[in-house]
């Protein structure tokens, strides 16, 4: 069963370009086993802002409703010093972190029950907001799969649309014909 997070809705507020430092501490949440979007907005109604919750201790984190297990790992710095890693990672690879409370995050998107916190973007950041198309795949394409996500990608494109996927480790860009 899904809970619901009561009082205002986080994501309708002011938006900017979020900071590489921002987005650090926004990466970092994604990386804590189990939390999710819910349970960050919980903690977000709590401890009101991604730099306090890293601020926090074990046992301020355990009150504002963790796990033991979640609010050690918050606390030991473990996740953020992953999240380091992989900021730079993405970096070096001309990859955007879109944080939901930047500008260029789908209005839409936003406005669903459970959106993603934090978006990996190649791009042009602007056309998130454009007609688009999701391209949803597997981690073990056939040859044939690769071949048509390709052909009906690049003929979206032509005709206007915006192509996007959800990578999961081991897929790969060309899914959604760029190269």
């Amino acid at each position: 069963m899904r809970t619901t997070v009561s009082g205002p809705h986080l994501f309708h507020v002011s938006r900017s370009v979020s900071t590489a430092e921002e987005t650090l501490f926004w990466l970092a949440l994604r990386m804590v086993p189990g939390l999710g979007t819910l349970g960050t907005l919980k903690l977000l109604g709590k401890l009101k802002s991604t730099q306090a919750i890293f601020r926090a201790s074990a046992s301020e984190l355990e009150a504002a409703g963790l796990s033991a297990s979640q609010a050690r790992n918050i606390a030991s710095g473990y996740s953020f010093d992953d999240a380091v890693d992989q900021q730079q990672r993405v970096m070096s690879a001309g990859v955007r972190l879109t944080t939901i409370h930047d500008e260029h995050y789908p209005q839409r998107l936003r406005e669903i029950f459970d959106p993603p916190l934090l978006l990996f973007t190649l791009g042009r950041p602007e056309l998130l907001a454009s007609h688009s198309i999701a391209v949803v795949g597997t981690r073990r394409p056939t040859p044939y799969g690769i071949a048509a996500s390709e052909r009906l990608s690049a003929d979206l494109a032509k005709a206007g649309l915006t192509s996007s996927a959800g990578w999961l480790a081991g897929s790969t860009p060309r899914l959604t014909g760029q190269r």
